[in-house]
């Protein structure tokens, strides 16, 4: 594949990996920050794209993939339960008006 050239000069390590590649990306980093080691990550590839550092770092910025589903799942629940409380208004303001009502003819 073209490009990957530059990415494979001079000492290299090369993570393969099946699955998320963010979490990957991540792993790759914290370890570089926790060894302290004055290494850096020059690119990537990933499925047939070449990515340079600034996108690799930019992917490890990235949440998880279960976050981001749950990110997903709250932003489409969010109108839902909006809804499902205006329509739930006038029945609830019923149902206080009438038990204002039972509590006066109990006083009554």
């Amino acid at each position: 594949m073209e490009g990957l050239d530059e990415l494979l000069a001079g000492p290299t390590a090369i993570a393969y990996v099946h699955g998320d590649p963010a979490k990957t990306a991540k792993t790759i980093q914290d370890f570089i920050k926790e060894k302290k080691k004055p290494a850096i990550i020059r690119g990537g590839k990933l499925q047939r794209s070449i990515l340079s550092a600034q996108q690799v770092e930019a992917l490890a910025a990235l949440p998880s993939r279960e976050v981001l589903i749950a990110q997903l799942v709250g932003a489409i629940a969010s109108p839902l339960q909006g809804l499902a409380n205006v329509l739930n208004g006038p029945i609830r303001g019923l149902v206080v008006v009438l038990a204002q009502v039972q509590d006066k003819q109990n006083a009554a």
